[in-house]
């Protein structure tokens, strides 16, 4: 919820015209404080692009405005206004954070479905398209459905048609993680919401393993995909293959030696899947994810509480 007192004031800490923040530590700020604190974020992002030096600084600050402007404030003729600024920076031109903003643009576009993609791609190519349609998806999926999924399957048929890249592939997985995991969240979805959440799921894991695959230490992902991909399933009451996806989580920590907290999460996918079924085996799962939540870190710990805490909640109102 936003803070009223905070409405078109800048982060703290920032204050304008000074440079006591480096461009790292502004976006940090930025990215923790947004959710409670959207509008002083947005009154902040002029001073976010005066401690840009560098491409890479305006594209992370580029991925911090489109979230803002499509997602919260929902204000998206302001949104285009804001990045068409940061274009004015004299080392954007023909760098990748040039073609940063304008893929965001075309996803402040598409989410006041204001753009005619027949005559105006505005020189996008084929996958910087996908990429602006599955984060238009993404940022649409719990307010308007509809056109979410419509977006992620254009999004999907453009990516199927191009050579796929690496850049391609993590936008497409993690939008859809992103977005499968805020769908799980509805307490009644509608059939047309629960089969989005799967398909987005579906799109984590089938684009991480190809993001991934060639990557030291990818394996993470593809395990962390299996188990979103459980719980969107599990969510859906499609029991079955929510076993079969959590089972496959389990493998990959234990072929990879994880460490304690993707062991416990696997189990914990496992052992809640085992509660709905009513199956003989969810004290045996309860009782292997606390064992491996008793290996996690104090820090860890503190997070995965709750979830350890659910199973304990399905265990005494079994």
């Amino acid at each position: 919820m936003t803070n009223p007192d905070c409405l078109g004031t800048p982060l703290p800490g920032i204050e304008k015209g000074t440079n006591k923040m480096t461009f790292n530590e502004f976006l940090n700020a930025g990215w923790s404080q947004h959710g409670d604190n959207p509008e002083a974020t947005v009154a902040s992002l002029e001073d976010g692009l005066a401690l840009c030096t560098s491409p890479g600084d305006v594209s992370s600050l580029v991925q911090l405005t489109t979230h803002l402007y499509t997602e919260h404030v929902q204000r998206f003729v302001e949104g285009e206004r804001k990045l068409r600024e940061f274009a004015k920076l004299g080392f954007v031109k023909g760098s990748p954070a040039e073609f940063a903003i304008q893929r965001a643009i075309m996803t402040l576009r598409l989410c006041e479905d204001a753009t005619d993609l027949e005559n105006d791609r505005m020189g996008l190519t084929p996958s910087d398209l996908s990429r602006s349609y599955v984060q238009a998806s993404a940022a649409l999926a719990r307010r308007d459905s509809v056109r979410s999924e419509k977006y992620l399957k254009q999004a999907l048929t453009l990516a199927d048609s191009v050579e796929m890249t690496v850049d391609l592939a993590k936008a497409l997985a993690v939008a859809g993680n992103n977005s499968a995991s805020r769908l799980e969240e509805l307490s009644d979805p509608t059939d047309q919401q629960t089969g989005l959440m799967i398909l987005f799921a579906e799109t984590a894991r089938k684009y991480w393993e190809i993001a991934t695959k060639e990557t030291e230490g990818g394996w993470l992902n593809i395990e962390r995909a299996e188990y979103r991909l459980a719980k969107s399933l599990l969510k859906a009451r499609d029991f079955a293959r929510a076993r079969t996806h959590a089972q496959n989580c389990l493998d990959i920590a234990k072929l990879n030696q994880a460490p304690a907290l993707e062991i416990f999460f696997a189990y914990e996918a496992l052992a809640l899947i085992s509660k709905a079924e009513n199956a003989g085996s969810f004290e045996s799962l309860k009782n292997q994810a606390r064992e491996e939540f008793e290996k996690i870190t104090s820090d860890d710990q503190s997070w995965a509480q709750s979830s350890l805490d659910a199973l304990s909640t399905s265990s005494m109102t079994n």
